[in-house]
């Protein structure tokens, strides 16, 4: 349409979506964390760190209900570590 949008007005955008949003993640992830089996995959990510000057590994998560769950439902989370 036209409509240029600054990079850090969209991003503040997602942010506040974010925080709202955030309940909900909640909320579903404990439903799907308490199917009885669950598919789940990790991909290693570099990670920006500050602190030593260089790159560290981190690891986003995902996690799915069985197809034959009647929960239909993916969840995604992130950590820098695997514990």
């Amino acid at each position: 349409m036209g409509v240029d949008l600054s990079r850090s007005t969209l991003a503040g955008w997602l942010g506040q979506l974010q925080v709202l949003v955030e309940p909900l993640v909640g909320r579903l992830t404990e439903h799907l964390l308490a199917e009885g089996l669950l598919h789940a995959d990790e991909t290693p990510v570099p990670v920006l760190d500050p602190g030593a000057g260089k790159t560290a590994t981190g690891y986003l998560w995902a996690y799915r209900s069985g197809a034959w769950s009647s929960l239909q439902a993916v969840a995604f989370d992130f950590a820098m570590s695997r514990r």
